[in-house]
């Protein structure tokens, strides 16, 4: 499978060449005639024979992307599962498979503002999608902002059950509902149970489900006016006694986890204390002669010895007075943070405007994202033909390279339009088109 990427116009478009494929399946005629909220606009095209797949991806970013330079937080992790599965609720309405999803971080694409999903669906590809989902919960687990306790215990049991042996979206939903109930920041429009009860529980517990009072799919007739959690007539008191053992296993799991982190930051200590750390529980090391030598030995030299570790002592703490004629030892003496920041800013490059609306751009680091979205973004360019990450710069040894990041309105260098995702060198004086703005890198 072969993925490339183009723009036309003001749309971006990823393109798959799949390897194989019946293109003219059922998956491509229900994408083309329908619009499926959460999965990427498609459209068919074929050239000599070949069927390429494109997908409209416009002002939407990968998810790989978005967690490059930030950790991902709890209400974040809820809204991204939580939106995933609302996917595969409207998938379930049209009767497309879930194997038929691209999981990978690279290809799902986010919202940035609402942290919604959406999905590259390709049409006849097969694959397990409880594998696809436990690797994107891995991933995600790796992502995590460890110092958000209920971010790493919710991503720590949903990564948890995505191993146990025939786990279903049921299990996943359990798990989401724990603390999120009074969180209005995690509420979506949720979707239904139901069906994902019976897409999960559909050969082992068609009976038990109607005996537990959930009523079936044909007896609610449109899925589309059901609420997400649906009132239950009963509580089985056997759900209440695993939920019970699941809340105090996942605490348990905190603990432990919260105690190895602990480990973790010991061993993580500065060089210099730990050496001292270990002297002062060394022993003292007493030689022998002062074990075992007489009185006499050691009354005499008890004042040499005095009058030797002062003298020692001094030369070691006296400071040698700076004179101004050689250059202090390298480690020795502080830099002033001032002088510091005067000499460097000398030599950083920076986006120099050209049209006298905007202020120069002084790039401190790399990489360093350019766009309108506030705290993904290094600088802040608020204009309205502005994508929210819209470009990034970065440095590759000697050598800079600007990319576009699938900006609605475009990033030209020297010129040239770049593509979606596209990078190109960057030499000193080249002229950069954000959009409408110019700059020049110097």
């Amino acid at each position: 499978m072969k993925i490339s990427y183009r723009r036309e116009m003001k749309h971006n478009y990823m393109i798959v060449e799949p390897k194989e494929s019946d293109w003219c399946s059922y998956e491509c005629r229900m994408l083309e005639v329908n619009a499926v909220e959460g999965i990427l606009e498609f459209k068919l095209n074929q050239t000599d024979g070949q069927p390429r797949f494109y997908y409209e991806i416009s002002s939407k970013q990968p998810l790989a992307r978005l967690l490059e330079n930030q950790k991902l937080r709890e209400v974040q992790l809820r809204r991204l599962i939580l939106s995933l599965i609302q996917v595969l609720d409207r998938m379930e309405r049209y009767l497309l498979p879930e194997g038929s999803i691209l999981l990978d971080p690279e290809y799902v694409y986010i919202e940035p503002e609402t942290f919604s999903v959406w999905l590259c669906l390709i049409p006849g590809r097969k694959a397990l999608f409880s594998e696809d989902f436990g690797k994107l919960l891995e991933y995600l687990l790796g992502k995590v902002d460890h110092q958000d306790k209920d971010g790493v215990v919710l991503a720590y049991g949903l990564f948890q059950e995505s191993r146990r042996e025939n786990y279903g979206m049921r299990d996943i939903l359990r798990l989401l509902e724990r603390g999120g109930q009074n969180n209005e920041e995690c509420r979506l429009e949720k979707p239904d149970e139901k069906r994902i009860l019976k897409r999960s529980e559909e050969q082992s517990e068609t009976g038990t489900a109607a005996a537990e009072g959930v009523p079936s799919v044909r007896e609610e007739g449109s899925q589309g006016e059901r609420n997400y959690l649906g009132s239950r007539k009963t509580q089985n008191s056997r759900e209440k006694l695993e939920r019970a053992k699941s809340k105090t296993m996942f605490w348990g799991l905190w603990e432990a986890i919260r105690e190895l982190w602990g480990k973790l930051i010991q061993l993580r200590e500065v060089p210099g204390r730990k050496r001292q750390a270990e002297q002062e529980k060394s022993p003292v090391q007493v030689s022998w002669e002062n074990m075992f030598g007489s009185e006499e030995y050691e009354d005499s030299k008890d004042d040499e010895d005095s009058e030797g570790i002062l003298k020692e002592n001094r030369q070691k703490t006296e400071i040698p007075a700076f004179d101004g004629t050689k250059e202090p030892e390298e480690g020795r003496d502080t830099v002033l943070l001032t002088d510091l920041g005067t000499e460097e800013s000398k030599n950083l490059h920076r986006l120099c405007s050209l049209d006298g609306e905007s202020e120069d751009i002084v790039l401190s680091y790399y990489p360093f994202i350019i766009g309108k979205q506030e705290n993904l973004v290094d600088y802040i360019l608020q204009k309205e033909t502005v994508s929210r990450l819209h470009l990034k710069i970065e440095q590759i040894e000697e050598e800079y390279f600007i990319q576009d990041l699938n900006s609605t309105n475009g990033t030209s260098v020297a010129g040239r339009m770049l593509e979606n995702n596209e990078a190109a060198r960057l030499h000193p004086g080249d002229e950069v088109c954000i959009a409408r703005y110019r700059y020049r890198f110097e």
